[in-house]
């Protein structure tokens, strides 16, 4: 798996824009380095923390990096890749911080990626995803399928919470963004699913569709597009 990266990125960004706000950071969200790296005694502090935060899973100690300032320091630190049965991959990583004079803080959060098989047009493409935990593998593939199938007729009513009164330019963009995004056009595409109360979304750069649960067991409909949230 070649994707771990996206999901160690934004479990970061959620961690700062979900309430985060050490003084290592900036207002304006951007982490401030004068050295771009941690103390070997800050390392040693942080270790013990940050090993029992991600308890349960081992820590790849060499992909540490952090930074350090005037008003604390942060690090990160990815777990070692965590091969399932299913053909998924568990990852994650721990996210730790300090302010200027206090001990080190740690959380941690994981995903489940998976390589799928998709077509387009005829023609077979691998897709590197994020899918939830606990989904069977068959289903996600499904869904994703169907998510690239209908991306490209979806029209602006199709919309969540579309006025067509008063239809945005935003909102024409993030469709023609749709219609292009999901043909994945770039060579190594990525897409993460996420299952919020049974319902899913389909993200594929800033946009996402919608998917709720269709009568037949383990099978979903599409409902409407949307802009991802954050985005």
């Amino acid at each position: 798996m070649r994707r771990a990266s996206y999901f160690i990125l934004a479990t970061l960004i959620a961690f700062m824009s979900g309430g985060w706000t050490p003084s290592v950071v900036s207002a304006s969200g951007v982490k401030r380095c004068d050295r771009k790296h941690v103390s070997k005694a800050d390392v040693n502090k942080l270790r013990p923390v940050a090993v029992q935060t991600a308890a349960g899973h081992q820590l790849d100690w060499s992909t540490i990096r952090g930074c350090t300032n005037s008003n604390g320091a942060w690090a990160d630190i990815s777990i070692v890749n965590e091969p399932q049965p299913d053909g998924s991959l568990v990852h994650g990583a721990t996210w730790c911080y300090r302010d200027r004079g206090s001990d080190w803080k740690c959380d941690y959060a994981k995903g489940r990626a998976y390589q799928m098989k998709v077509r387009i047009g005829g023609e077979e493409r691998v897709l590197y995803t994020d899918i939830p935990d606990g989904m069977l593998v068959e289903i996600a593939s499904r869904v994703m399928q169907q998510a690239i199938d209908v991306a490209p007729g979806l029209s602006i009513a199709q919309g969540c919470s579309v006025d067509e009164r008063n239809i945005q330019d935003w909102q024409k963009e993030a469709l023609e963004e749709i219609h292009r995004d999901f043909q994945l056009p770039g060579d190594q595409p990525y897409a993460r699913m996420s299952d919020a109360f049974g319902h899913l979304y389909v993200e594929i750069g800033l946009n996402q569709l919608y998917f709720e649960p269709a009568a037949e067991a383990a099978t979903f409909r599409f409902s409407c597009w949307d802009v991802a949230f954050g985005a």
